[in-house]
């Protein structure tokens, strides 16, 4: 019990700097030790606080394998539920539908690939709409 606990504050304590760091790579264009810090963030989750599971360690790893993938994590609150695999646009489709038969194949379940394209964010919305009102 005790050397969980101790994990548990070890991962919290290094969430921040995770965070801090992505942001900061991302600001450097440095999107290759991004994808790296992603996967470390995962084992963070899976090894030491211990909220991955099997089938998201399994998508996760699998990821890995392909030059294309940037990087991988569990997202949420664990147990289950979702990666996000930040990839290069050409050949997604191909890269997501090879994972998603290896995970059928693997644990015998039907899983979906959801693909997304990052923008901006609400926030320059939000900043186009205060000025209007004064």
């Amino acid at each position: 019990m005790k050397q969980t606990f101790l994990k548990n504050i070890l991962l919290i304590d290094n969430n921040d700097s995770y965070t801090y760091n992505l942001l900061q790579l991302l600001k450097q264009n440095n999107i290759e030790a991004f994808g790296e810090l992603l996967y470390q963030t995962h084992e963070g989750l899976s090894k030491l606080y211990a909220v991955s599971c099997p089938e998201i360690d399994f998508i996760v790893n699998e990821a890995r394998k392909y030059p294309k993938v940037i990087g991988a994590r569990l997202m949420g609150g664990g147990f289950g539920g979702t990666v996000l695999c930040i990839m290069q646009k050409k050949g997604s489709g191909i890269i997501a539908e090879d994972i998603l038969a290896g995970y059928q194949q693997q644990f015998n379940i039907v899983a979906e690939a959801y693909f997304v394209q990052a923008v901006r964010g609400t926030h320059q919305l939000l900043t186009d709409i205060a000025e209007q009102s004064y």
